[in-house]
């Protein structure tokens, strides 16, 4: 990319290129730039600025372009901002302060559903529906587990699951006690409501949302690989697949090696990669396949240099664009 970007986002476009967009620059001060990526040119162009800066908000394509929540800087208006990939300009839109605090964001339809953090510790998550065209916001129920550091995705269905992250409940004198939670759940649009479904076998937590542990699979269920718990590094190998059939996990062939703040990016043909991240022997480049039929792990192409809290994005074609925090870029093909 033209400049080296930390808590930034990104998000595949309905036409197959990758847009990047707000952060921190490497020396500190926010950024207000954006990026995009064509697959088929190899090249970033700059487009858009945005209105106000934005750090570990989360990007989601839309029909047109793409919309950005969360992260604004304390103090400011809060935006939900959506960029036009016609006219590649960025339209504000302003939204209640706690939608500042996002933990999860995705489409459905010509909404888009933002779930945020609870604002104090025994606080309900607050759960919204956005309207893309209007900007009118819908109240949706809460989740049944208040949580955050969660780890979430859309299923092939449209369905959300929500797992894992740090909860609180009521201690013995009284107080709020802070547990990494193995309940799970998952909210459909279409009744409304969330429902409660299996507990993962260990807690897991996501220490920064560049990390990927948890994709949604083609049949509609999920997977869960490696990731950390609560306090000093605590890095597991265990890997679990959710069915929706059961909405039961079912451990499964444990990674490699041990890690948290990897990607975890589903390939066609059946099989899911894993890249980088961190372990006990420190930052890795090491890769790996797993194959969903066989249960099995198979070594792949390392990386050209260790990477933490990168981000990897599936092109179409069954490449996988890797962006790190450092502005540079690398693809698996």
């Amino acid at each position: 990319m033209s400049a080296g970007r930390h808590l930034r986002s990104a998000a595949l476009l309905a036409d197959g290129r990758v847009l990047v967009a707000g952060g921190r620059d490497l020396q500190g001060p926010p950024l207000l730039t954006a990026e995009v990526y064509d697959p088929q040119a190899g090249q970033w162009a700059p487009t858009g600025s945005l209105h106000r800066s934005h750090e570990r908000g989360l990007l989601v394509a839309t029909a047109d372009g793409a919309a950005l929540v969360g992260g604004d800087e304390p103090g400011e208006d809060t935006f939900l901002e959506t960029w036009s990939s016609a006219t590649e300009l960025w339209t504000p839109t302003i939204v209640p302060p706690f939608m500042s605090r996002v933990d999860g964001a995705w489409r459905d339809g010509d909404h888009l559903l933002v779930l945020c953090l609870p604002e104090g510790l025994l606080d309900d998550m607050e759960f919204r529906a956005v309207d893309l065209t209007t900007g009118q916001l819908d109240k949706l129920p809460s989740p049944i587990t208040a949580r955050h550091n969660s780890l979430n995705c859309q299923l092939s269905d449209g369905r959300v699951l929500l797992t894992a992250g740090v909860s609180y409940g009521l201690g013995g004198g009284g107080g709020p006690v802070e547990f990494v939670t193995r309940e799970c759940e998952v909210y459909d649009p279409g009744a409304g409501g969330w429902d409660a479904v299996g507990d993962l076998t260990v807690p897991h937590m996501s220490t920064d949302r560049s990390g990927q542990s948890l994709v949604a699979l083609p049949d509609g269920g999920a997977l869960m690989v490696a990731g950390s718990g609560l306090g000093a590094p605590n890095y597991t190998d265990v890997v679990e697949r959710w069915t929706s059939a059961t909405g039961g996990w079912d451990t499964k062939e444990p990674l490699t090696q041990r890690r948290d703040a990897h990607t975890t990016t589903v390939l066609p043909g059946g099989s899911v990669l894993v890249t980088g991240g961190e372990g006990p022997s420190g930052v890795r480049s090491d890769c790996h396949t797993y194959d969903l039929d066989s249960d099995s792990w198979s070594s792949a192409d390392s990386l050209t240099h260790p990477r933490l809290t990168h981000l990897a994005v599936a092109l179409t074609g069954g490449r996988v664009l890797i962006i790190d925090g450092d502005g540079s870029c690398e693809l698996f093909a």
